[in-house]
């Protein structure tokens, strides 16, 4: 059993260095820009429910002030974002689509780049 944990736990450390790589390599090219990633990025998976134009029940749960659909709304929220989306990975909710590790990956990478660690 012990063996098992430390496996996970070792797999896991090597998952948050290649996060870390990905993330210094993205601050040295900041290649992925709003217009070429974030737009289709949270258009894809997230402003369906954190858009500017819904209210109450037409977000599906998601607080007010918490808009994607601009990116004033996504640097304002960018820890947030990171968090629930790349850390955690709580978003998008069970019932829509999820990006894969890759594009998580890269929505870090473009929101460190573009909007600062």
């Amino acid at each position: 059993m012990k063996s098992k944990s430390r496996v996970g736990a070792l797999l896991f450390a090597f998952f948050l260095l290649a996060v870390a790589l990905q993330i210094g390599r993205a601050q040295e090219k900041c290649s992925l820009t709003y217009e070429n990633f974030g737009k289709s990025f949270m258009q894809k998976y997230c402003v369906l429910c954190h858009d500017s134009h819904k209210s109450c029940f037409m977000r599906f749960g998601a607080p007010a002030g918490f808009d994607f659909d601009q990116p004033t709304g996504i640097q304002t929220r960018k820890n947030a974002i990171v968090r629930f989306a790349v850390t955690n990975t709580f978003m998008p909710p069970p019932w829509m689509t999820k990006p894969t590790p890759a594009e998580r990956a890269q929505l870090w990478q473009w929101l460190s780049c573009e909007y600062g660690s």
